[in-house]
């Protein structure tokens, strides 16, 4: 009598010992190259379960196991019987045999009591949660082992040295489990394995050699084995595992070396499905490879060869072919002749720089399940004869320039449809409605115009519906229809009116864009009994009245975006406490009052974003804030009174903070200085006053710092310099000083500089190597330096990688409230470019700058076709006075008068220089050092009474002392 027992491999009966039985492979696998189990029996014989008793030792050990591994079921009972213990089987003398628990919830430890089970022959504790070490002492009594499946425990430890005290080991999976270290050479001694499955564990080094002797193996998966190094011409051994018919080499990106190598396996006759991927290699694949005749399976995703070798075709019984690559690193033809592999059912060239039309050839592929050639050159139509390819399930076309409108080409077995990103036009036809089986629909980012086709009421079973990007009209009725949507996106089209009340039975829905559309009205109500919404983007629609206070109660939202409305009243500080809202957006409504003081309790928003507003009343103390994660808080363009409090250094996570646009008062707070993660500080434009502080540099990940249009005074503190990632500064109308901070010069993004209206001086003609014409990460950017209204003298060339920045007609200023830096939406984009509102300008090759209201003409002839008018020479002179040292005679800082003074600017002297006033305004000079200047009046008035007083001292002195003394009579 024979016990079926669960496991995930074949154990062979002592009659076929030796023997190995392959896993048996799932749909899945044929199809897609993802390997899953099927749970097959294991026969252990002689046995009889039924009226099998266990061994006293062998019952004193499970129970020993099950005391420990609580979630193990039914065995309460303690009882003998063999056929009472889940997932265990036993010989005629009462010894397991097998102990099969695969998927069982258990989270515990293996006790070392398993070492009393000496007749396993097979071990199944995959998908737990085992933790800690393995017992190895304990494992290496277990001499009779042939299968062991310790898969999918990710904290599972040990040394994979354990193996080789098993010689009559079969089958081996310890993938996806934290075991590793170097396979020992002794491995060679398992002699009957067949299945070796390495897969993400932390095996580490080198393969030994003598692997080679594994004569036996038939598979073979090293899948992401991070932490294996070594050159492939180090691996040649590999061609003499002649028996291996499934081998998969993927991800070990310390193995490097040519793509020639592979020729080794081509002496691997008998494989059927060879995976090399994403490996550190390069050069062209070897031709040799077409003998691997039997080959079913082929992935070669991800390596960097150049073009699709011609004899890839050769391969007739290919039904599985993956050559994706990184986009733009691979160009060449479509393969005419793919049309030669007539089993193929799965076909994978992304990003692969195919160019031309598709085939009509590849018609006659009539098992293709899947065919995706996304983010290619593909032009041209779909040709009509793509109408044989009946068994198709995926069509992915996206990201290529095809154009026409869609033919009436697709098979009803359709169950992905991608066509985005491509130049399709017209109507959406109405034959999309026939293909019922669709699950996702791709059409964005195309020119559909119209309305959708009420036929698409038919796809009852769609579960995402793309059609952002378009110019379709008209409403959504035909969306309420799909009864199992789960994701819909149909932002930036023309869609209108309001939403229907039919939309209530989009029970499944989780995520709904509308943003850029013009629906109308109050907030949907419709939306209101869809409470179990994650994702709502409302934005820049035309939706007005109050948010209503029932969203407080959709305990699923995340994500809520209203931005660009004309929504009134208050945030529902309920919103705030909602348990898993991430990120909040309602920039730029008509809302008011104060903060909500609930902010404080959220603790999972990660983004808040209420720029725009008429919000009023100081910033709150941060003090007592749950919320460790906000990463983004955007309050400018508001109201908002009172300083900057210290507390807000509690933020510590926060990557972007704008404050710009307020009334906010006081100095910057060494609270930011504990904000290093800072990426954006935006204080513009607000009534901040005091000297910049020196820790400002010490927020080192900062791309943006806008300090404009506030009360600043003194100089631009010396640490500036260590903000290296700078892209763009600004310090527009502050009351600055000093000269031009030359480390800018060596910020290699910066592409940003507006310094003026301060009080800045010395010289601009320098070389300037930030705004680099030739971008190192082909983003274009403007290059704008604005140093107006200054003292700056010289002339006004600031070079730009050899591009001579003189005045343009125009600069370009920042303009905050379109600046879409870190913007987010529905779709992912966490990140826009800077350069909204900036695009007049061509990538750095023309540098806008302006140097208007300067002293540029004292010294030189300006040498620039456009000329802006400069201070007079007077006006100059009275800054201080300029010689060839500089202003101040290059002694000291030139100061402006106190604020609401109108006084002079003044020379502020280094020791052991003093400050000497002169005719023109005052310079620096040491105290015994003779001027060439005249003396001004007052100064020679002063300089002769001191003169007359203290020679009639002298005078009256002398006179008494030679006054003849009289003599005593």
């Amino acid at each position: 009598l024979l016990l079926a027992v669960h496991a995930c491999f074949v154990l062979a009966s002592p009659a076929t010992a030796g023997i190995y039985a392959p896993p048996r492979l799932t749909q899945d696998e044929s199809t897609d190259g993802v390997r899953s189990w099927s749970h097959v029996s294991a026969v252990s014989s002689p046995t009889n379960a039924a009226a099998g008793h266990l061994a006293p030792s062998q019952l004193r050990a499970l129970l020993t196991l099950n005391r420990v591994w609580k979630a193990w079921p039914g065995n309460g009972a303690r009882t003998p019987a063999c056929a009472q213990w889940t997932g265990v089987a036993c010989d005629h003398q009462g010894q397991v045999t097998s102990l099969s628990l695969p998927d069982m919830g258990i989270s515990s430890v293996i006790p070392t009591d398993i070492r009393l089970l000496t007749a396993l022959q097979q071990i199944d504790l995959s998908y737990n949660d085992f933790k800690q070490a393995l017992p190895l002492d304990a494992f290496g009594q277990l001499k009779q082992l042939r299968a062991l499946n310790l898969s999918f425990n990710l904290d599972l430890t040990g040394s994979i040295n354990m193996l080789t005290s098993l010689p009559l080991l079969q089958q081996v999976d310890l993938s996806n489990t934290q075991i590793g270290g170097s396979l020992p050479s002794a491995i060679s001694s398992l002699t009957r394995l067949g299945h070796l499955d390495l897969t993400l564990s932390q095996v580490s080094g080198s393969l030994p050699a003598t692997m080679s002797q594994l004569s036996t193996l038939s598979y073979l998966s090293l899948r992401q084995l991070n932490n294996l190094t070594g050159v492939m011409s180090q691996y040649t051994w590999l061609s003499l595992l002649t028996n291996l018919h499934t081998l998969d080499i993927t991800s070990a990106h310390d193995i490097s070396g040519d793509l020639s190598t592979m020729s080794l396996f081509s002496t691997l006759g008998s494989l059927r499905r060879l995976t090399f991927s994403d490996m550190h290699m390069w050069g062209e694949l070897p031709v040799s490879l077409a003998l691997l005749q039997n080959l079913t399976y082929l992935d070669l995703s991800f390596l960097r060869f150049r073009q699709l070798p011609f004899w890839l075709t050769a391969l007739s019984e290919l039904r599985y072919l993956d050559v994706a690559h990184e986009a733009n690193l691979r160009t060449g033809a479509v393969p005419q002749d793919l049309s030669r592999l007539s089993h193929l059912e799965y076909f994978k060239a992304y990003g692969n720089g195919l160019l031309g039309f598709l085939p009509e050839s590849w018609g006659s592929l009539t098992n293709l399940t899947m065919l995706s050639l996304e983010n290619n050159q593909l032009v041209g139509s779909i040709p009509h004869q793509f109408s044989s390819l009946r068994s198709l399930k995926t069509l992915n076309l996206k990201l290529n320039q095809l154009s026409g409108s869609l033919p009436d080409v697709f098979s009803t077995t359709l169950e992905n449809l991608m066509l985005a990103a491509n130049k399709f036009g017209g109507s959406i036809p109405s034959f999309v409605g026939r293909l019922v089986l669709l699950t996702d629909l791709a059409l964005q980012v195309n020119s559909f115009s119209g309305a959708i086709p009420p036929q698409l009421t038919a796809l009852t079973g769609i579960t995402e519906l793309y059609l952002m990007g378009n110019f379709l009209s008209a409403g959504l009725e035909v969306v309420s229809e799909m009864n199992w949507l789960y994701l819909l996106d149909v932002t930036n089209n023309s869609f209108s009116g309001s939403l229907p009340a039919s939309f209530s039975r989009l029970t499944s829905l989780d995520a709904i864009n509308l943003s850029y559309n013009n629906f109308g009205g109050t907030f949907p109500s419709v939306l209101l009994t869809l409470t179990q919404l994650g994702l709502i983007d409302l934005s820049y629609n035309n939706f007005g009245g109050p948010i209503p206070r029932e969203i407080t109660a959709f305990s699923n939202l995340m994500y809520l975006y209203m931005d660009r409305n004309h929504m009134v009243g208050d945030i529902p500080p309920g919103l705030f406490l909602s348990p898993k809202i991430f990120e909040l957006s309602f920039a730029y409504n008509n809302l008011q009052g104060a903060l909500p003081p609930q902010l404080s309790t959220s603790s999972s928003l990660a983004m808040l974003k209420l720029e725009g507003n008429s919000f009023s009343g100081p910033l709150p103390d941060f003090n007592g804030w749950c919320n460790s994660s906000l990463t983004a808080l955007y309050l400018g363009f508001n109201n908002l009174t009172g300083p900057i409090p210290h507390s807000i250094s509690v933020l510590s996570s926060l990557y972007t903070l704008t404050l710009q646009g307020n009334q906010l008062s006081g100095s910057i707070p060494s609270g930011l200085a504990a904000l290093k993660q800072l990426n954006m500080l935006w204080l513009a434009d607000n009534s901040l006053s005091g000297p910049l502080p020196e820790f400002l540099g010490g927020l080192n990940a900062t791309i943006q710092l806008l300090l404009d249009g506030n009360a600043f005074e003194g100089q631009l503190p010396a640490s500036i310099c260590n903000l290296t990632a700078l892209e763009v500064i600004g310090v527009r109308n502050n009351r600055l000083y000093g000269s031009f901070p030359t480390c800018l010069f060596d910020f290699p993004a910066l592409n940003y500089v507006d310094m003026s209206n301060n009080s800045f001086y010395g010289p601009i003609n320098l070389d300037f190597i930030g705004m680099n014409p030739t971008p190192t990460d082909g983003v274009s950017r403007p290059a704008v330096i604005n140093l107006a209204f200054n003292y700056f003298y010289g002339e006004p060339i600031v070079y730009a990688g050899g591009f001579k920045a003189c005045p343009t007609p125009r600069v370009t200023r920042i303009n905050m409230s379109d600046l879409n830096t870190m913007g987010y939406s529905a779709g992912g984009n966490k990140r826009r470019a800077f350069t909204a509102g900036l695009q007049c300008v061509q990538a750095y090759a023309t540098v806008q700058a302006s140097y208007k209201g300067n002293c540029l003409s004292l010294n030189k002839q300006l040498k620039c076709a456009v000329k802006e008018v400069q201070r007079g020479e007077e006006e100059c002179a009275t800054f201080c006075s300029i010689t060839d040292l500089g202003p101040c005679n290059g002694r000291g800082a030139c100061v402006p008068p106190t604020q609401g003074s109108t006084g002079e600017f003044r020379c502020l002297c280094e020791a052991p220089y003093v400050t000497v006033t002169i005719a023109n305004g005052s310079t620096c000079a040491l105290a015994t050092e003779t001027t060439s200047s005249s003396l001004s009046t007052a100064a020679i008035v002063g300089i002769s009474l001191s003169c007359f007083v203290g020679l009639s001292v002298l005078a009256a002195v002398l006179l008494i002392l030679l006054r003849p003394k009289r003599r005593n009579p």
